[in-house]
Parts: structure tokens; C-alpha cells; sequence
């Protein structure tokens, strides 16, 4: 309650104040504005007044002081001194060719424009003494660059000045060009020679080798020393197929010598051994289907083991289980041999397998993941339906596919790993020979496109490859595998490949 007094009363206080204030102030004092800031307005305002007070009084005690015959004194002297300074004043303003009766402040404009338009004058005859120097100096640079061109060039003699410069630039720039491209020639010649150099000493040494080589061999041209490297490369190759045969044969059959397993194995042929291997597989199955039966009968006949041990038909029936052992015997013995000689028929089937199809298989799956871009590993030999050997493809993560659950572009990329690798087997094994494809890449997209085309690329190192096609974009993908380019459609001799708009890629 005393607070809300005491807010009443400064509320109050505040309208008594603004009340009082409003007569010495042109703006209102706003209503909003809280008691102490009217107290220190309101005691702004009493000391203004008292200041504004105390100067009026100091005033009205100064002119109290003064007296009416000094002031008119100091009058008449003043308006003496100013008719002098007006007569003055009239003859300068005539001087400068200016109405009289220009005020001080007049007469300076007029005399800081006329500064203003000296200064220009000034600046005007510096810059007419600049343009003729600059003139004088065209002139005389005309007349260098006349007499300069005429000594360079009289064909150039007749151009201006800017023409015959320009032209002599050019010509400058063009032999800086010219005289970078002699000194990277010259050092290319000086690296070509070396390496000329260096190839020349290896060429003798081959050359020394090589005679060597023919001695030793006895044989008097290149072409038979190769066959002749040739025989000796095959027949290595085959006295290492040979030992490890051998040695695979003498480890399997307990055989000190294996002329031992080639004389047994040199009374049987291969069409009897694959009957007898059938039939033994045959018998195999019997036999495991007995043994079957065998171990359903022997709890049966352990049984009757147990009841008739203490009987005199136990005898009886020991009897008839050493009859039948001995049949056996000579059954297990029989399926030994044939299971032996099947084993040994299925490693050499193996072996001529894995010599004349294996590098070309080993190619044809690097060649094939090449143009997959990785998508698929390899290429590798399985078994059928029928158990008959069959071309898979392995998936990056290792599953196998067979060709019917092939794309179409994946498909034809296998074949064409497969075609590749028998050609490079044939360049590397035969001769080379001429290697013509036309439009492989149909249902290829560009990243395999580009991957097929490097392929080929390398193999164009080694043959020649000659790739036709009428699909536009497979050229920029072309020159990036870096193949010579021809476009078939100009001469007269192709008027039938232009006709079809064929493009060819070598």
C-alpha cells in the first residue's frame, strides 16, 4: 500500500513537472518518460534559465555603463574607416573589370574562377607541348622502324609502321617456335642415338650369342636353329610330363620301376580298360548294395550267431562264411586292379588335357575378365547333366555360371576371350596372321567397349588387327586405345562400303 502511495505520488509529480516544463520547451516532454529523468531535465532546464539570467543582467550592466557620446564617437570613426576601405575597395573591383558594388565574397569567386581558368590555360599549353613532343617523337620512330624494316625486309618496306611491326612479331614468335622445336629435335636425335648406339651393341652381342647358338646346334640358318629350339623346348616339355607321370605311376602302383607298371599296363587297350572300368563301377554299385544288405543280414545273423553258438549248427554255418570269404577275396582283388587302372587312365586323360587345352583355357579367362572389367574371374571346366565336360564361368564372388545363364553381351565376350586366346596361341606358336572382326561390340556398353578395344590394341602389337564397325561413338573409344582411325567414304575402290556407311578401326 505505501508503495502504490508513493507511485501515486511520483506519478503525480511527474504531470506537476511536465506541467511546469511545457511553456520553456518547444517539444513535449513525452508521457512515458519515468520521475527522475523529468527531475534532470527539469534541473537542465532551471540551470539554462539561471545562465541565460545571469547574462542578461551582465548585459544590462554593460550597456548601463556606456554612454551615448562614446558610442556616437565610436560611430563616426567606424563609418570614417569604412568609406575609406569602400574607395579602396571600388578601384580593385574596377581593376578587375567587375561591377561596382561586388560584395568581398563575390569578388573571390570570380577571383578563384580566373585561378581556375589560368590553371587550365596552363595545363592546356603543357599538353600542346607534350602532343608536339609525342609528334616529333612518332615521326622519328616512324622513320627507325622504316629505315629498320628496309634492312630487315624491302617487302616490308611499303607497310605502316604497326603492320610491318606486327608482321615482324609474328615472324619472331614463329621462329622461337621453330628454334624450340630444332633444340627438342636435336636432343630427341642425340636420345634416339644412344638408344640406336645401345641397340647396336646388343644387336652383337645377339648376333655373337646367336652364332654361338648355330655351332652348337650345328645348323646353318636362323630357320633351323628355331625349329631346332623349338624340338628341344617340346622335348623337355615332354621328358618333365614323362618323369612326372612316371613317378605318379611308380608311387601308385608300389612299383620299384615303371617299366614294371608300363609292361602290366602294355597287356591291356584302352577300349577294353574303359569297358572294364564301366563294368567295375557296375560291380562297384553291386557290391555296395550288397554290403548294405550285408549289414541288415548281421544283426540277423548275430543273432542266430548268438543262438546257435553253443550248438552244433554253429560249425556248420562257419563253414559257409569262409566259403564265401573266400569268393570275395578274389572279387575285392579284380575291382582293386580296374579301380587302379581307372585311376590312372583318368590322370593321363587329365594330363593331355591340361597340355593342349590349358594355356588357351588359362588365356581365354584372363582375356574374359579383362572385357567383363572384373565382373566375372574367369572361365573354368565342369561336368553336365550327362557327366560330360562342359565351359563355365566363375562370378566374382567365386559362383559358377553356365553359358545359357549368360547375358548376350556376356556371352559373346566369353566367346570372343575364347577366339582371342587361340589366335594369340596360334601367333605365338605358328605364325601371325591377319585378324578381321566386324562389329563384336554390338551388345556391349562403353566401359566394355573401351576395355575390348585395348585388348585388341595389344594384340596389334603382335598381328594385324583390322576392327570394323558403323557405330559413330566406338571411334573416340578407338582413339583412346590408340588405333588408326579410316574412314571408309572417299575413295572410288570402297564405293560399296559407302554405300552401307562402313568405318573401320585398325
Amino acid at each position: 500500500e505505501d508503495l502504490r502511495l508513493q507511485m501515486d505520488r511520483a506519478r503525480r509529480s511527474a504531470e506537476h513537472i511536465r506541467t511546469c516544463l511545457a511553456p520553456f520547451q518547444t517539444t513535449p516532454v513525452p508521457e512515458n518518460d519515468s520521475l527522475p529523468i523529468l527531475l534532470k531535465v527539469a534541473d537542465g532546464l532551471a540551470r539554462n534559465l539561471q545562465e541565460r539570467k545571469l547574462a542578461i543582467q551582465d548585459i544590462h550592466r554593460q550597456l548601463h555603463q556606456l554612454s551615448a557620446e562614446k558610442r556616437q564617437t565610436k560611430r563616426d570613426e567606424c563609418m570614417s574607416r569604412l568609406d575609406g576601405w569602400a574607395q579602396r575597395w571600388t578601384a580593385v573591383v574596377s581593376e578587375l573589370l567587375l561591377p561596382v558594388g561586388r560584395t568581398p565574397e563575390q569578388v573571390g569567386d570570380a577571383i578563384a574562377v580566373l585561378e581556375k581558368v589560368f590553371g587550365h590555360l596552363k595545363d592546356a599549353e603543357n599538353l600542346q607541348h607534350r602532343v608536339n613532343r609525342i609528334g616529333e617523337n612518332i615521326d622519328l620512330f616512324e622513320k627507325r622502324v622504316a629505315v629498320l624494316v628496309a634492312a630487315i625486309d624491302l617487302s616490308l618496306a611499303t607497310s605502316s609502321p604497326d603492320v610491318a611491326v606486327t608482321e615482324m612479331h609474328s615472324r619472331l614468335v614463329r621462329t622461337g617456335k621453330a628454334e624450340t622445336e630444332r633444340k627438342t629435335l636435336e636432343e630427341q636425335n642425340a636420345r634416339d642415338e644412344d638408344v640406336i648406339a645401345g641397340h647396336a651393341i646388343k644387336v652383337q652381342r645377339s648376333e655373337a650369342t646367336l652364332k654361338r647358338l648355330m655351332d652348337l646346334a650345328r645348323c646353318n640358318s636362323t630357320q633351323e636353329l628355331e625349329v631346332t629350339i623349338t624340338y628341344s623346348e617340346q622335348k623337355a616339355e615332354k621328358r618333365d610330363e614323362y618323369e612326372r607321370i612316371a613317378q605318379g605311376l611308380i608311387e601308385r602302383n608300389a612299383a620299384p620301376d615303371v617299366r614294371k607298371v608300363e609292361e602290366e599296363a602294355s597287356s591291356h587297350h584302352l577300349d577294353s580298360l574303359q569297358t572294364a572300368i564301366t563294368s567295375s563301377e557296375n560291380r562297384q554299385k553291386e557290391l555296395q548294395d550288397e554290403v548294405f544288405k550285408a549289414g541288415s543280414e548281421y544283426g540277423t545273423l548275430l543273432q542266430d550267431f548268438e543262438r546257435l553258438q553253443a550248438s552244433d549248427e554253429s560249425t556248420v554255418q562257419a563253414q559257409k562264411a569262409e566259403d564265401a570269404l573266400g569268393r570275395v577275396r578274389p572279387a575285392l582283388a579284380h575291382y582293386l586292379r580296374l579301380q587302379l587302372a581307372s585311376e590312372v587312365l583318368q590322370r593321363a586323360i587329365e594330363s593331355y588335357r591340361e597340355k593342349h587345352q590349358g594355356p588357351v583355357l588359362s588365356r581365354a579367362s584372363e582375356l574374359f575378365s579383362t572385357l567383363t572389367l572384373g565382373d566375372y574371374c574367369g572361365l573354368t571346366t565342369g561336368f553336365g547333366d550327362n557327366d560330360k565336360a562342359v565351359l563355365v564361368a566363375i562370378r566374382r564372388s567365386k559362383e559358377t555360371v553356365e553359358i545359357d545363364g549368360l547375358s548376350d553381351g556376356t556371352r559373346d565376350q566369353m566367346y570372343l576371350a575364347l577366339r582371342l586366346a587361340a589366335i594369340e596361341h596360334h601367333v605365338e606358336t605358328v605364325s601371325p596372321c591377319p585378324v578381321i572382326l566386324d562389329d563384336i561390340l554390338i551388345n556391349a556398353d562403353n566401359a566394355r567397349a573401351s576395355a575390348t578395344l585395348k585388348v585388341l590394341s595389344d594384340l596389334a602389337k603382335r598381328t594385324q588387327v583390322l576392327f570394323f564397325t558403323h557405330h559413330r561413338h566406338l571411334e573416340e573409344l578407338g582413339r583412346a586405345a590408340d588405333a588408326q582411325i579410316i574412314e571408309l567414304n572417299s575413295s572410288p575402290v570402297i564405293a560399296h562400303a559407302e554405300r552401307i556407311g562402313t568405318e573401320a578401326i585398325v
